[in-house]
């Protein structure tokens, strides 16, 4: 990895091993551990010796292990993190979803006006999911919330209540004020949460 604090392979083996003659040598010298078992070119291996060795090797094992998970758990993440703000921030798909609601909102259809209530609210529903509130349906997500962790949940309940009428009584009249009005308490919903 570039740029990392992570010691290369090749240098960790070198600073264990460099470790490894040292406590080896200190410890055979200030407590004679034993007689070595070997003595190869003047080097003597004593059997504190293995067990430092055994160590090493359980330790750069360890380390080769852990260097190539967290490579792939990094390689993982960052994958996700690219395709989370590629999914969360889609500026044009929000803008051209509130533009197409904007245009339904102004026309002189008041079929139009209901399904751009219904747009809103489905717009809501999506918001609270990104923002991690749990439930069901957009009803219990609201439940969740608070005006403490959410300034305009008022705003959000009203408009909500509207769009429940809109979808269950079959014969709700809405007006063009009042359309007017509920698209503007989404709006103040969505622009205060930065979703618009």
């Amino acid at each position: 990895m570039n740029g990392s604090f992570w010691i290369q392979p090749d240098t960790i083996i070198d600073f264990f091993v460099y470790v490894f003659r040292a406590i080896g040598s200190f410890l055979s010298f200030t407590f004679g551990v034993g007689q070595p078992l070997l003595s190869i070119g003047g080097f003597s291996i004593y059997p504190l010796d293995i067990i430092l060795a055994l160590l090493l090797a359980g330790v750069v094992m360890f380390y080769s292990t852990f260097n190539e998970k967290y490579k792939a758990v990094g390689k993982a993440r960052e994958e996700k993190m690219k395709n989370m703000y590629i999914k969360s921030s889609p500026e044009e798909v929000k803008n051209k979803r509130w533009e197409n609601i904007s245009y339904l909102i102004r026309t002189p259809n008041p079929a139009d006006w209901k399904m751009a209530i219904i747009d809103c609210d489905n717009m809501l529903d999506d918001l609270f999911q990104r923002l991690g509130y749990p439930g069901g349906s957009l009803g219990e997500r609201m439940k969740s919330a608070n005006t403490a962790n959410f300034p305009t949940l008022q705003d959000a309940w009203e408009a909500h209540k509207v769009r429940n009428q809109i979808a269950h009584q079959s014969g709700f009249v809405l007006d063009a004020r009042e359309a007017l009005r509920v698209y503007y308490l989404y709006e103040r919903v969505f622009r205060d949460a930065h979703y618009i």
